[in-house]
């Protein structure tokens, strides 16, 4: 039995696709309010993975490492104009604890409400309700603390609860 010595293999990109297609696609998704513009973000991340492939640490969860490169890629193109609010037939239905006993038809209204959250908190909460990851690897992800996740959802969590109460 050999041992290897040194870092173990970085996954190749037909892995990574196979694996972090779906969460890469949601996360577009959920941001960016269109399937095709959700398409095309997915597609460019995995470009970038796959140009980046070489510099890529397997100390580190893939997972983490292809949803900062979604998360970048998606706070470029929101910079660059704000999505369209996205379309409730279209969003997959995971809503924070606090809106899980919503009606059907308040729904849009909640859709609506997390659509207008700024980017740093809107995309903490699409990746803690909408992909149910976990603080640390959203922290990961992002690049910020664990802290400032837990900070951005508790303000995320305020400002829909807000929304929601002054909404008709």
């Amino acid at each position: 039995m050999m041992l290897m010595v040194g870092r173990p293999p970085a996954p190749t990109i037909e892995e990574l696709v196979d694996r972090h297609y779906g969460a890469v696609y949601a996360l577009s998704l959920r941001m960016l309010g269109g399937a095709a513009d959700a398409r095309d973000a997915a597609q460019e991340t995995f470009l970038r993975a796959m140009k980046g492939l070489v510099t890529y640490d397997p100390s580190r969860p893939a997972a983490a490492w292809v949803l900062s490169i979604a998360a970048n890629l998606i706070r470029d193109r929101f910079r660059r104009h704000k999505p369209e609010p996205i379309e409730a037939d279209d969003a997959p239905v995971v809503l924070p604890p606090d809106a899980r006993l919503v009606r059907d038809e308040d729904r849009d209204r909640v859709l609506a409400a997390v659509g207008s959250l700024p980017f740093d908190l809107r995309i903490v909460v699409a990746m803690a309700f909408t992909q149910d990851r976990e603080t640390a690897e959203i922290a990961d992800a992002l690049g910020i603390s664990v802290n400032a996740v837990r900070i951005r959802l508790f303000r995320a969590l305020a400002r829909l609860r807000e929304s929601l109460r002054e909404a008709p």
